[in-house]
C-alpha cells in the first residue's frame, strides 16, 4: 500500500512538472506576442506576372491566378511603404519555394538563391528578415520572385514591418513560439529517451523499446520545427531546411510503425500480422524511393506527397481493425497505449485532411500551427506511461519468479540450497574442466535428540548446525542440505586452498553454538577432489560419502 501511496504521489509531482514547464512557456510566448509591435503589410500590393499588371486586395486571401508556372518564371509584388513611422526598420517575410530579391525605391537590398535557380537547384521555403535602409520612409518596396516549382506562387509571401529593437541578428528574429517550445521539449525528451534505452539495454532487452521511443519523438520534433519554419531562426539554409523537413515527415511513420510492430510482435497473428509489416515495408519503401529520387534529381520530395498521405491514411484505418493495436485480452500497458495511439491517429488525419482542403479551397496560404506534434506529445506521455506500467509489471513478474526459484530451491528449514539445486549445480561442474570438492557431511546423533528431547529439539539443531556450516563456507563455498541430517559442501577451484581454514571456522563455531544446545553438535565429514578421482561430480560426491561413512563408522569403533 505504501508503494502504492509513493507512485501516486510521483505521477502527481510528473504532471506538475509537466505542467509549469507549458505554463511557462505559454507565458513566454505570450509576453513575446506582446513585445511583437509588428504592422502588417498585407494589402495594398500590385503584381506583375508575363507584362500583366493587377492589385491584389489582399496577400493572404488571395486565390490562384498564375498559370503554368515554370522554374524561373518571375513574379513582381509593390507596394508603398508608410512614411509616418521612425522605429521601424526592418520587414519580415516568409517566401515559398522561391529566389527572391528585395528592392527599397531603385536599390536592391537583399538577394536569396538565385545562383540555385540558374543551376537547376532546390530552393526551400522559409522566413527571412532583412533590414531597410535609413531613408525606407514612403519609398517603394519590390519583391520579385522567381520560381522554383510550379507551385511556387500558389502561395503569396506573409510579409510585415517589426520594430529594430526586437533583433538580435541580420536576417532572423528568435521568438519562442509555441510549435518551437512543443518541439524543443520533444526533442530533449526524444535524446533522453535513446540515452536511457541504450544504457538500459545492458540489463534488460526490453529497454530497446525506449529507443524506437525517443527516435519518433526526435524525427517529430525536427519535422514541426522545420514546417513552421521556425529552423530559419537557426538556419537560413533553405535546400538543407527542405530536405529535412520532407525526409523526417517521411521517416515518422517508419519510426512509430518499427514501434508498433515490436510492440504487438507475438500479441497479433495471421492477417493481422502481415498486414502491419506490410505497412512498414511500404512506408519505408516510399522513403527510401522519395529520397533516393530527390538526391539524384529525378523527382523532387514533394512529388510523393499523395502516396504518403494514401499511405497513412491506409496505416490508421487498418490499426484501427479488430485486434491491431488493441484487443480485450490485452494488458494494461498494451490498452493504454492504444489510447495514446489513437489521440495520435485522429490529430493525423486531421492534419492530412486540412492540408487537402487548404489547397484545395484557398491553395494551402492559411497560416498555422500543425497540431501533429500535440497529437504526438499525447501519444509520448502515454507511452511513458504505458511504459512505466509495463516495467512495474515486469519487475513484479521477476520479484514473483525469483521468489518462487528461491521456494523450489531452497531448503525450508535451514535456508541452505536443496537437493535440486544440488544437481543443478553437479551439472554446471561437469560441464566445466576446473577442479573442485565435495565435501560430504552427516549429522550424528540426530536420532537421539528426536527420540529424547522431541523433533522440535532436533530441528533446532539441525538449523544451528546449518548456520554453522553456512557461516564458516561463506565467500568460499556453497553448502547444501541433502535431506535428514545429510549435507553437502562445494567448493570451486579457486577456493581449494580455504577449505582448511572454513574447517577450523567450523570446529571453532561448534563448540560455541552447542553450549546453546540441551546436545552437543556432532559430526562425520568425509571429501573427495575432482582431480584425484577424476570422474564426474556423482562419482566424487559419492567418494566424499564413501570417505564420511569411513570416518562415521571409525568414530563409533573408537567410542564404544
Amino acid at each position: 500500500m505504501a508503494t502504492s501511496k509513493k507512485r501516486r504521489i510521483g505521477f502527481v509531482i510528473a504532471a506538475c512538472l509537466l505542467a509549469i514547464f507549458f505554463a511557462v512557456s505559454f507565458t513566454l510566448s505570450l509576453h513575446d506576442l506582446v513585445l511583437d509591435k509588428t504592422i502588417s503589410l498585407d494589402r495594398g500590393w500590385q503584381a506583375t506576372f508575363r507584362g500583366k499588371t493587377f492589385p491584389l486586395e489582399s496577400m493572404e486571401t488571395y486565390r490562384h491566378q498564375f498559370l503554368d508556372v515554370k522554374r524561373g518564371d518571375s513574379l513582381i509584388l509593390t507596394r508603398r511603404l508608410p512614411n509616418n513611422l521612425t522605429h521601424y526598420s526592418a520587414v519580415w517575410m516568409r517566401i515559398y519555394s522561391s529566389a527572391f530579391d528585395v528592392f527599397v525605391g531603385d536599390n536592391k537590398i537583399f538577394t536569396m538563391d538565385r545562383k540555385k535557380i540558374r543551376s537547376d537547384k532546390l530552393v526551400g521555403s522559409g522566413c527571412h528578415r532583412i533590414e531597410l535602409p535609413a531613408d525606407w520612409m514612403g519609398k517603394v518596396l519590390t519583391l520579385k520572385l522567381y520560381a522554383a516549382q510550379k507551385s511556387s506562387f500558389d502561395i503569396l509571401p506573409k510579409v510585415s514591418l517589426h520594430p529594430n529593437e526586437l533583433f538580435g541578428s541580420p536576417f532572423r528574429e528568435i521568438k519562442l513560439t509555441p510549435t518551437l517550445c512543443v518541439a524543443c521539449f520533444m526533442g530533449i525528451f526524444g535524446a533522453l529517451l535513446m540515452v536511457a534505452g541504450v544504457g538500459g539495454m545492458g540489463f534488460a532487452g526490453y529497454f530497446g523499446r525506449l529507443i524506437f521511443i525517443g527516435f519518433f519523438s526526435l524525427v517529430i520534433a525536427t519535422w514541426s520545427i522545420c514546417y513552421t519554419k521556425d529552423i530559419t531562426q537557426i538556419s537560413m539554409n533553405l535546400e538543407v531546411n527542405y530536405l529535412i523537413e520532407h525526409a523526417t515527415i517521411y521517416l515518422s511513420p517508419c519510426a512509430l510503425e518499427l514501434l508498433v510492430v515490436g510492440m504487438r510482435r507475438g500479441k497479433i497473428h495471421g492477417w493481422r500480422w502481415i498486414g502491419l509489416c506490410a505497412i512498414l515495408g511500404f512506408s519505408s519503401f516510399l522513403f527510401i524511393v522519395s529520397t533516393f529520387a530527390q538526391f539524384f534529381g529525378l523527382a523532387k520530395y514533394g512529388d510523393f506527397l499523395l502516396p504518403f498521405h494514401i499511405s497513412v491514411v491506409v496505416g490508421i484505418i487498418f490499426s484501427f481493425l479488430p485486434g491491431v493495436i488493441y484487443s480485450e485480452k490485452d494488458g494494461l500497458p498494451d490498452k493504454i497505449f492504444a489510447v495514446g495511439f489513437a489521440l495520435y491517429c485522429v490529430t493525423c488525419l486531421a492534419e492530412v485532411a486540412f492540408y487537402v482542403v487548404t489547397r484545395i479551397l484557398f491553395n494551402g496560404n492559411v497560416e498555422r500551427y500543425p497540431i501533429i506534434p500535440i497529437g504526438v506529445l499525447l501519444f509520448l506521455l502515454s507511452l511513458v506511461f504505458s511504459y512505466a506500467v509495463y516495467l512495474q509489471k515486469s519487475v513484479a513478474d521477476r520479484a514473483e519468479k525469483y521468489i518462487l526459484t528461491s521456494i523450489a530451491y531452497r531448503d525450508s528449514l535451514t535456508g541452505l540450497y536443496n537437493r535440486a539445486k544440488c544437481e543443478i549445480i553437479f551439472d554446471a561442474l561437469n560441464a566445466a574442466p576446473s577442479d573442485f570438492a565435495i565435501v560430504s557431511i552427516d549429522l550424528d546423533g540426530l536420532k537421539k535428540v528426536n527420540d529424547t528431547y522431541g523433533h522440535q529439539q532436533g530441528d533446532e539443531l539441525i538449523k544451528a548446525f546449518a548456520d554453522v556450516l553456512h557461516r564458516s563456507f561463506a565467500g568460499y563455498g556453497t553448502s547444501i542440505r541433502m535431506g535428514g541430517d545429510e549435507f553437502v559442501v562445494i567448493v570451486r577451484q579457486e577456493h581449494l586452498n580455504d577449505i582448511g581454514k572454513c574447517l577450523r571456522k567450523v570446529a571453532e563455531l561448534q563448540k560455541s553454538e552447542s553450549e546453546k544446545l540441551p546436545s552437543p553438535i556432532k559430526f562425520s565429514m568425509g571429501m573427495a577432489v575432482q582431480s584425484e578421482v577424476r570422474s564426474n561430480a556423482d562419482a566424487v560426491y559419492r567418494e566424499a560419502d564413501h570417505r564420511m561413512y569411513a570416518e562415521k563408522r571409525k568414530t563409533k569403533k573408537s567410542s564404544g
